[in-house]
């Protein structure tokens, strides 16, 4: 019993260590450890390349726009990643990544949930799919088409261009959310409607890479 009574103290303190440590999400994953939606038919290895070194190549450019999801729900954590187009890109194209999604669709294939939108001139960008989030006045859109876009906070450095990394940090926590582009505090909302969901990898037409994508409860 008093075996038994140490290992239930020790549970609480192991549980608490585990937190705040890092996941890759792809190192080590295969395309069965994922869902994917595809506008037109496709082969997900086709457009979703996942390395054995945990990088995910987004061949979009030849494809119907599609995504990958993961069959975990996430709520309160940090998602960090590494990401390019490609060197040759004359045209780098737009990709996102989706938080909080629901399985239910939007618009489209693309799910419910939160885009941070990966564009040039644009990355940061919130577009909101059947869900609420508050920014600054300053970062709603003047144009009635784009009224579930949330802009990046003026002002902030542009994208790396095709063929350097970029480093992206989006920290959920409770109601809120920021979104750090190289460093540098880009886009941040609160009252955000959605606290929890899946996280969704868009392929939107064009190539993109992804490397590091690791996440780690708050």
């Amino acid at each position: 019993m008093q075996r038994l009574i140490f290992l239930l103290a020790l549970l609480p303190i192991a549980c608490a260590n585990a937190e705040g440590e890092w996941t890759d999400l792809f190192k080590g994953a295969a395309h069965e450890d994922f869902y994917f939606d595809f506008e037109e038919e496709a082969e997900a290895e086709d457009v979703f390349e996942i390395t054995p070194a945990g990088a995910l190549i987004i061949h979009g450019k030849d494809h119907s726009p599609a995504y990958l999801q993961t069959l975990d729900e996430y709520e309160n954590y940090e998602l960090k990643f590494e990401w390019r187009w490609p060197e040759d890109s004359d045209d780098p194209g737009t990709s996102g990544i989706q938080i909080h999604c629901t399985e239910f669709t939007s618009l489209g294939i693309w799910p419910e949930g939160i885009e941070i939108d990966l564009a040039e001139d644009k990355t940061g960008d919130f577009w909101l799919y059947n869900q609420k989030l508050e920014v600054d006045e300053k970062q709603l859109p003047n144009r009635g088409s784009e009224r579930n876009r949330r802009l990046r906070i003026a002002g902030k450095d542009e994208e790396e261009k095709p063929g350097k990394w970029n480093e992206m940090r989006i920290v959920a926590k409770d109601d809120t959310l920021k979104v750090y582009l190289n460093d540098e505090l880009v886009n941040e909302a609160t009252e955000v409607s959605a606290t929890s969901g899946l996280i969704t990898f868009r392929a939107e037409e064009s190539d993109i890479e992804f490397r590091a994508v690791q996440i780690k409860d708050l």
